[in-house]
Formats: structure tokens, sequence, C-alpha cells
């Protein structure tokens, strides 16, 4: 096969595959960035939104028959963020050993209306309604139900993130 016989083309026919090609590489590097720019937008807007959530916090401290300690079950909702929450519901649950403890004290429920970073949901149940016998942290667990600004409906749990219910 004699190779000079061959038709190589021309320098205009090299020039517009080389610019196609280089067009379509130059189209797919543009397409991969705009992709890559949108997700890391959505995922800062994600975290924007899941930090405000993150930091509505909930607490409860047993009650204690020692001197000055804390002598009733303190139940605490706050928004650490500022942001506020709305419908806020708090169930905890006494979830202890002990027999004495009567059934209207085994579950609690605490409601608010809104809640702001100055604002906290504090409620009280005193000491003399609870048995005397010795609590732990670990005797009591809760559940937290809000709404955020955009009306999403999340719940958190004593360990771990709140998670999205709508």
């Amino acid at each position: 096969m004699d190779l000079s016989t061959l038709d190589w083309g021309s320098v205009p026919d090299y020039l517009a595959v080389f610019g196609i090609m280089g067009g379509i590489i130059l189209g797919l590097r543009t397409w991969a960035k705009d992709r890559r720019e949108q997700r890391e937008q959505d995922a800062r807007e994600r975290e924007e939104q899941a930090t405000g959530v993150a930091l509505v916090v909930a607490y409860c401290i047993p009650p204690s028959r020692l001197g000055s300690l804390q002598r009733a079950l303190t139940c605490s909702v706050e928004s650490l963020a500022g942001v506020p929450v709305f419908d806020v519901n708090l169930k905890v649950r006494y979830v202890g050993g002990s027999n004495l403890v009567p059934p209207s004290l085994r579950e609690l429920c605490f409601e608010s209306s809104v809640i702001t970073g100055e604002k906290s949901m504090r409620d009280l149940i005193s000491i003399e309604e609870w048995p005397e016998i010795e609590y732990h942290m670990r005797d009591f667990t809760w559940e937290l139900e809000f709404t955020d600004l955009h009306g999403k409906r999340w719940r958190r749990l004593p360990k771990g993130m709140p998670l999205l219910l709508q």
C-alpha cells in the first residue's frame, strides 16, 4: 500500500476538526463546572437550614433531694441560633425502673407556640409530686417536635440531628 497516494486532507480540514473537538471539550468542562457549583450551593443552603434547626436543643434535669440542687424536674427547650421555631411540642418520658413513680408522671407533654433566641420554654414539675427515690439523667428521655421558619416540621431525639418529618 502506497501512502503517498492517500488524500491526507488540507490544513483547513485539520483546523475544523480540532476546533470542533475543542468546542466539545470546552462545553463539557463548562457543563461539569456549572453542575458542581450548583451542588455546592445546594449543600450550603441545606447546611444553613440545618444549622438553624440543629441548634434547637432540649434538655431535662431530674429532680434531686440533695441540698441546694434542683428540687424539681426541669425541662427546657432553647433556640441557640436565635432563629424562631413554632408549634414546639416536648414529650418527656420516665424510663427508669422504679414502680413508685405514678403513671401521671411517666409521660409529660409541654407545648409552646413560639421560641426565639431570647425566649426559652422552661417548665418545672415540683419535687413534691415525685416519690423519694434517686433519679438520674438516664431515667428520662424526651422527644422534641417543632416547625421552622420555612414551615417544615422537625423531630429531634436526645441523640442525633433533627429529622425532617414532612
